[in-house]
C-alpha cells in the first residue's frame, strides 16, 4: 500500500495578508522538495490568486459558522499533519479578516490530531485563546535572527534569484536610466480609495521634485493595479504602471532595480529587497502639520501643497499607508529594537530637502547607500545559517525542533 502524502494546511482569513500568503507560497515550494504537499485555505482573493504553488486551494466566506464548517471539511479531506496560520494574531483583529471562531477552529485542528503553528510577521502577541504549545515561526530577514528574547524560531523564507535572462515580461532597461521599482499592495489601493486619500495621484510629482537635482534620468516602475499612478507633470520621471506580477517576474524586477520603494515598512517586499541586495526605502509620514508646512520652502512645495491644502486631514500621520497610524500599530513590534532597520531606509514622504538629499543618496554611490548594502549583506549571512521554513515545518509536524510561545 502506498504511504500517505504528508500535508501542511496554511490558513489566511485576512484580506490584507498579501505578504503572509507570500510566505506560505515560499514555504509550499520548500515543502514540495521534502515530499510534503501544501494546501491553502484563505480569503477568496488569495485563494484564487495563489497559482500552482499549492496542491489545493480552498476559499473562506463571510459567515463565521460556515467558515468553521469549511475548515472542518478541508481538514477532514486533506488530513494535514500540521495547520499553519499565516499570522494567527491577525485572526484576532476583526478589521480586514473574514470571521473565524478561534475556539472552534482550534477544536477542529487539535481534535483531528494535527499540530498547530503560526507565522509571526508583525510581532503581535498571540491572545490567550491560542494554545501555549502553538509553534511560532518568525520569517526572516524582517523577523531578524539577530534579535534575542523574541518568542518563536527564526526561519529563512526565500531563495536568491539567479540571473535575469529568459524573463520576457521584464521591461527592458534603458542605458543610463536609473530604475526605481515601487510596489503597492491591493489592500492599500482599496483602502486609500475608500478614504479618498490622493497620495498616489500626487506621488509622481513629489518624487519628480525630490529627484530634480539628481542629474540622471529616472524611471519608476510601479507594481499596483496597472493604472494607479499618473504621469509625472514635468516629464522628468518616466512612470510605468504594471499589474501584479508572477512571483518569478516580481523577484527579478526587484533584483534588477536601483532602488525599491514602498509605503509599508512591514511589507514582504522590504524583506525580499534585502534578500536580493537591492537598497529599499519605505515612505512614512510622521511629521506634524507645522513641520509639513515648513517644507513649503523646498522644491517639493508645490506638489505637497496640491495634495494637502484642500483637506488638511490628509496630513494625518501614518507608518504604513493609508491607515496604519503610529497609534494603530502600538502592538506591532517586529521592527522595535530590530537591527534589520539598518538594512533599509525609512523616509518622510513630506520631508522636504532632507528627504530629497537622502533619496538621491540611496540612488547613487554614497555612504548612505553603501551602509544599507553592508547591513543587507550582514543580514543575508545571518539568514543563511537559519533553517529553511519548509524544514522547520517538517520538524514541527513531527513535534521536533519547533519553538513554542514563551520559549525562545
Amino acid at each position: 500500500m502506498a504511504s500517505r502524502t504528508r500535508t501542511v494546511l496554511f490558513v489566511a482569513p485576512h484580506h490584507r495578508a498579501s505578504g503572509e500568503v507570500s510566505t506560505a507560497r515560499h514555504a509550499a515550494r520548500d515543502l514540495a522538495a521534502t515530499g510534503f504537499a501544501a494546501h491553502l485555505l484563505a480569503a477568496p482573493r488569495h485563494a484564487t490568486a495563489s497559482g500552482t504553488d499549492f496542491a489545493g486551494t480552498h476559499a473562506l466566506g463571510p459567515d463565521r459558522a460556515g467558515n468553521t464548517a469549511t475548515l472542518r471539511r478541508v481538514v477532514d479531506g486533506v488530513s494535514p499533519d500540521i495547520v499553519v496560520f499565516c499570522d494567527a494574531a491577525l485572526v484576532d483583529t476583526p478589521t480586514g479578516s473574514l470571521p473565524v471562531d478561534v475556539a472552534d477552529a482550534i477544536d477542529v485542528i487539535t481534535g483531528s490530531g494535527c499540530r498547530l503553528a503560526t507565522f509571526d510577521h508583525l510581532g503581535i502577541p498571540l491572545s490567550a485563546a491560542w494554545p501555549p504549545d502553538t509553534a511560532i515561526l518568525r520569517p526572516c530577514p524582517l523577523g531578524s535572527p539577530l534579535m534575542d528574547g523574541r518568542p518563536g524560531l527564526p526561519v529563512a523564507v526565500t531563495r536568491p534569484v539567479t540571473g535575469l535572462a529568459g524573463i520576457d515580461e521584464l521591461p527592458a532597461r534603458v542605458p543610463g536610466v536609473l530604475r526605481i521599482v515601487h510596489t503597492v499592495a491591493p489592500w492599500a489601493i482599496t483602502l486609500a480609495a475608500a478614504v479618498k486619500h490622493p497620495l498616489h495621484q500626487h506621488l509622481p510629482a513629489i518624487l519628480e521634485s525630490y529627484l530634480a537635482d539628481l542629474g540622471r534620468p529616472v524611471e519608476l516602475l510601479s507594481v499596483n493595479n496597472g493604472a494607479l499612478l499618473p504621469a509625472a507633470p514635468r516629464g522628468r520621471l518616466r512612470v510605468v504602471n504594471l499589474p501584479p506580477q508572477p512571483a518569478a517576474v516580481f523577484d527579478r524586477l526587484l533584483a534588477d532595480a536601483d532602488l525599491v520603494l514602498t509605503e509599508n515598512p512591514f511589507a514582504s517586499t522590504i524583506g525580499r529587497a534585502i534578500d536580493l541586495g537591492t537598497p529599499a526605502v519605505a515612505w512614512q509620514h510622521t511629521l506634524g502639520i507645522v513641520d509639513v508646512l515648513a517644507t513649503f520652502g523646498s522644491p517639493v512645495a508645490a506638489p505637497v501643497a496640491r495634495l494637502l491644502m484642500p483637506d488638511l486631514s490628509r496630513a494625518r500621520p501614518w507608518i504604513a499607508f493609508p491607515n496604519w497610524t503610529p497609534e494603530a500599530i502600538g502592538n506591532v513590534t517586529v521592527l522595535n529594537d530590530n537591527p534589520v532597520t539598518s538594512a533599509f531606509a525609512r523616509l518622510e514622504v513630506f520631508g522636504g530637502a532632507a528627504t530629497a538629499g537622502r533619496l538621491r543618496d540611496m540612488l547613487t554611490d554614497s555612504p548612505s547607500r553603501r551602509g544599507v548594502l553592508a547591513a543587507q549583506e550582514q543580514f543575508r549571512a545571518s539568514v543563511q545559517r537559519l533553517p529553511r521554513v519548509g524544514e522547520a515545518l517538517v520538524a514541527a509536524a513531527v513535534d521536533t525542533g519547533c519553538v513554542h510561545r514563551g520559549k525562545p
